[in-house]
């Protein structure tokens, strides 16, 4: 008779050679009993890092290889099998991991399961963990069913009685019995990982952070700690709150064998990829997370370029190094509306403060951009100093902009004032020129190079700046100077939408001080002086409040319902004429599908139409080589419209 008790862990670590070197350990946590990867993209094998038996696994009936975070991964189709033979030796204390994601999202897939004697033990699945010797089981909701996974599982029991022979640990299918109302493993499995002990905390962590760099997967628990193998926190959730989504990495670890030198979030792969530029020195890292905010504008930040709502936290583990890296960017991703000819720049907050403002904040513009929309950010350093963090977004934009840092005055200073410009980009010499918003010029200037140009003196008021450059691209803003010791309109937002039917109300006087005087002026004729105001009619709009001794204003910007519609107004066809390559910006009120089909004018089609979905921002490109006159046609939905193109080759 065998009698044994049972503990176990489960957790969710979201998400070219043959090495017999013992010295090489996952994270650095020593003697695994099983440590196999695929290494080839051609050939579906595993091979063991550990030799011995089995070093190499061949599967010849396999489907092809794919690559997660840039490492081939073996693909099971719900008909491979894939037993590895364990060590005939007590396995009542044992870990096990296993990195992968499943493509069967419907259905419940069997990951691994572990058998002794021909008889099956342990069950892990992609939603539970069956120990049938104890008749214990464990569910597990997962709220991402398509992103990749690191599966742990730690077992505690008493020794059996009976010494273990023939066990196994069998890699995606489910067994044969008892018969289980699951499936065999559908997805990918790119490495697998077991030690016959119980690791502890620490140890798992360094094992599980191993695998997530590897392959770009995220750590399930938003507190989520990466260790590497020297025991360095190289990520601390904790400390990042807001950030802990899409989380990805390079990094070398010489005691793991991992040199991730070039990396995407597993999650949503290639939107950003980061690569090192220079060869990166063992135990050092960037390590990335994001906001989990769409790829969409922000609302505006007075006196900085729109930047997206999507923001990523960097953090530098450097041994006082900075890291040179290259960064990609799949600009098609992104759902904005689009300037003519759109310049992309990433926007680094080196204080990591998130405010991008002066003078921590570094524009750096796209050193190239391909035809499938991937722009090349070369030579970004990180780190520049011991252990930073960092912040970036996006703006798509032209190739001139302007930074504004405002500095607001004390009510009794009235012209306290004041501003300072930093010139982005563009082609010297500069002409720069602020006015107050009744058209009263304040500063005008020119200069010869991108600098930072400071102006004093300002009063409270609405002001517009202008920038200009030698190859008249214009750059323009607007921003208020305000009191800080004035009002201030709390529950005033400076974006509103329509709603569906009946008038827009916002009430500006809620969460302020009584005895307040109120301004409101808008589009057609609007005035009120009253606080609560109910708005019909699309346009910007500004309030003003006002204590009687110094006052507050801001504009408000209100939106129409959003309909989807599709008309000439939504599309921008440049350059028109064309010399053969023209490119299409089209952007409506919200998501929706477009085509774009090119004709000539007897009614012929050219190419094949251009379909995109699922952004109310598009971008389309073509090549017309004959000259002519074409009708680009667009539809979408029950919208459709047309513009003529020019070609003249």
């Amino acid at each position: 008779m065998r009698k044994y008790c049972c503990f176990f862990v489960l957790s969710f670590l979201y998400s070219t050679a043959i090495f017999a070197q013992q010295s090489l350990s996952p994270g650095g946590v020593k003697a695994p009993i099983v440590w196999y990867k695929t290494d080839s993209v051609a050939v579906p094998t595993f091979h063991s890092l550990i030799g011995g038996t089995d070093s190499v696994i061949s599967l010849p009936q396999a489907p092809p290889n794919i690559l997660l975070n840039f490492h081939p991964s073996l693909v099971f189709n719900g008909a491979m099998t894939l037993p590895i033979r364990l060590p005939d030796s007590s396995l009542t204390n044992a870990t096990f991991f296993v990195a992968y994601q499943s493509k069967a999202t419907n259905s419940e897939g069997v990951v691994w399961h572990l058998s002794k004697q021909n008889k099956t033990t342990i069950v892990f699945t992609t939603n539970r963990l069956a120990d049938l010797e104890t008749y214990q089981y464990m569910n597990y909701r997962d709220f991402f069913l398509a992103n990749p996974k690191i599966g742990t599982y730690t077992q505690q029991k008493l020794k059996d009685t009976v010494f273990p022979a023939k066990q196994s640990w069998n890699i995606g299918f489910k067994p044969e019995s008892p018969r289980l109302p699951v499936f065999s493993f559908n997805g990918i499995i790119p490495e697998i990982i077991a030690y016959d002990r119980v690791l502890s905390t620490q140890e798992r962590i360094k094992v599980g952070s191993y695998l997530a760099i590897k392959y770009g997967i995220t750590l399930s628990d938003p507190a989520a700690i990466y260790l590497n193998s020297a025991d360095d926190v190289i990520w601390n959730g904790i400390a990042y709150p807001s950030y802990y989504h899409n989380i990805a990495g390079i990094a070398r670890d010489d005691s793991s064998h991992l040199v991730q030198v070039k990396a995407t979030s597993s999650n949503n792969p290639y939107i950003l990829t980061i690569a090192a530029a220079k060869q990166l020195v063992n135990n050092t890292s960037l390590m990335w997370g994001d906001n989990d905010k769409p790829l969409t504008n922000a609302d505006k930040t007075p006196g900085v370029p729109v930047l997206l709502k999507k923001r990523w936290l960097l953090f530098t583990h450097n041994n006082n190094q900075s890291l040179q890296t290259d960064v990609t960017l799949d600009t098609k991703k992104l759902d904005v509306p689009l300037p003519l000819h759109p310049v992309y720049w990433l926007v680094i907050d080196r204080s990591g403060k998130g405010d991008f403002s002066l003078p921590g904040t570094e524009f750096i513009r796209m050193a190239s951009i391909d035809k499938e929309g991937k722009a090349l950010f070369a030579d970004i350093k990180w780190g520049l100093n011991t252990n930073s963090t960092e912040l970036m977004s996006i703006t798509a934009g032209q190739d001139l902009l302007a930074d504004i840092s405002i500095t607001n005055p004390l009510c009794k200073d009235t012209d306290g004032g004041s501003v300072a410009v930093k010139v982005v980009g563009g082609l010297a010499p500069f002409q720069l020129t602020l006015a107050k918003s009744a058209g009263d010029v304040v500063f005008n200037e020119s200069f010869n190079n991108n600098k930072t140009v400071p102006i004093k003196g300002l009063a409270p008021g609405k002001y517009k700046l202008t920038l200009t450059d030698a190859a008249d691209s214009t750059y323009t803003d607007s921003f208020y100077i305000n009191s800080t010791d004035g009002p201030h309109l709390l529950a005033v937002a400076e974006n509103y939408t329509l709603p569906q039917s009946g008038p827009l109300t916002i009430q500006a006087d809620s969460g302020v001080s009584a005895g307040l005087v109120y301004e409101w002026n808008g589009p057609n004729g609007f005035h009120s002086n009253i606080a609560n105001v109910k708005i019909t009619i699309p346009g910007l709009y500004s309030v003003k409040c006002s204590n009687g001794t110094c006052s507050y204003q801001q504009d408000v910007s209100v939106k129409s319902y959003p309909t989807g519609m599709l008309t000439d107004k939504n599309v921008t066809v440049y350059p028109n004429p064309s010399t053969g390559k023209f490119g299409v910006s089209i952007a409506l009120d919200q998501p929706a599908p477009v085509k774009m089909a090119i004709y000539t004018t007897d009614g012929k089609m050219v190419g094949q139409p251009q379909n995109a979905s699922g952004m109310a921002n598009y971008y389309f490109s073509g090549t017309i080589p004959l000259t002519g006159a074409y009708f680009l046609e667009f539809t979408s939905g029950k919208y459709a419209t047309s513009r003529k193109l020019i070609v003249i080759n």
